[in-house]
């Protein structure tokens, strides 16, 4: 049990604090705090401030479901999240995420039975099995490339260091 008397702060064992040491290792811990604070809410704030735009902006530029399903914020360590697409299993299990974000280069399409088109109104799915196909090449979505110019991580971090500050305001000595 501990008492306080003329602003001194006596524990168990005999110990005397005064205001000013407390403040102090308060003021100490403080970047400790701040980082576990951290560390507990950056996924939750970048679900906010960077997965929900993303996948709102990939569905008003019309970008696959798919695609959008795909993305997700992933914990990696110790302050640490990321933003991630993740795998998508083409027919053959060839990684679609990765051609979707990236793009490819124009290429051969060999004895691929399945092979689909846009066309006005949608996509056609035609059964193709004869000669080689020449693809031209897809510029891909470019959304990891794009996250930092549109602000989202920007906002992300600022809203973190808000939030951090916050908790400190409210969790310190009076």
């Amino acid at each position: 049990m501990s008492s306080s008397s003329f602003g001194n702060t006596f524990n168990d064992t005999g110990d005397t604090f005064n205001a000013l040491d407390l403040t102090s290792l308060r003021l100490e811990t403080a970047p400790i705090r701040a980082a576990d604070w951290i560390d507990q809410n950056m996924v939750n704030y970048a679900i906010r401030d960077i997965l929900d735009p993303m996948k709102r902006l990939a569905s008003s530029r019309k970008l696959s479901q798919r695609y959008i399903d795909a993305m997700g914020i992933e914990k990696l360590g110790p302050l640490a999240c990321g933003f991630v697409i993740n795998y998508i299993p083409g027919p053959f299990g060839e990684p679609l995420n990765i051609f979707l974000e990236f793009g490819t280069k124009p290429h051969d399409i060999y004895g691929n039975p399945y092979l689909a088109w846009p066309v006005p109104g949608g996509v056609h799915i035609g059964i193709h099995n004869k000669k080689p196909v020449k693809h031209p090449g897809f510029i891909g979505y470019n959304l990891l490339v794009s996250l930092k110019n549109w602000g989202f991580v920007d906002k992300w971090a600022e809203n973190l260091i808000k939030g951090a500050t916050q908790y400190l305001q409210e969790n310190s000595f009076e």
